[in-house]
């Protein structure tokens, strides 16, 4: 009777797990030094002032899925904004993960964010800011 218990459990089971959908991943395998507008990304507005170029190497942390794939980007404080699309979302729950190495003082500046539909400074949700905290630690 338990087997039986167990095979219908694991049966009941598969009808009623949520099938994930990788809406888009990013490792950057692009040449270095290649703005990432040669590389299927979109500018928003017209700002060419630092442009985002593919860096090398890549990024690496112990245990995380995504380490030590393809390259990285390299920002500066102000500059370019650009963007990658993924299919619209009408329910359910988007999870995101970033790996970053931030490797000089910053003021405080949005590197990461969403945004539905037409792109407008208005339109950025969930911004990740950094900045340099008087205490010399990071904040996110």
């Amino acid at each position: 009777m338990k087997k039986l218990l167990l095979l219908f459990a694991s049966i009941f089971a598969g009808f009623i797990t949520a099938n994930a959908q990788l809406l888009l991943q990013e490792n950057f395998n692009y040449t270095a030094g290649t703005a990432l507008t040669a590389n299927g990304w979109t500018i928003t507005g017209t700002s060419v002032t630092n442009v985002i170029n593919v860096a090398n190497p890549g990024l690496a942390y112990t245990g995380y899925i995504g380490s030590n794939i393809g390259n990285a980007v390299s920002l500066t404080n102000t500059g370019q904004d650009v963007f990658n699309s993924f299919t619209s979302q009408n329910s359910g729950t988007v999870y995101s993960s970033v790996l970053v190495n931030v490797s000089a003082g910053l003021t405080g500046d949005y590197f990461y964010h969403f945004t539905q539909g037409l792109i407008t400074s208005n339109a950025f949700f969930g911004r990740l800011f950094v900045r340099l905290a008087d205490n010399g630690k990071l904040t996110f």
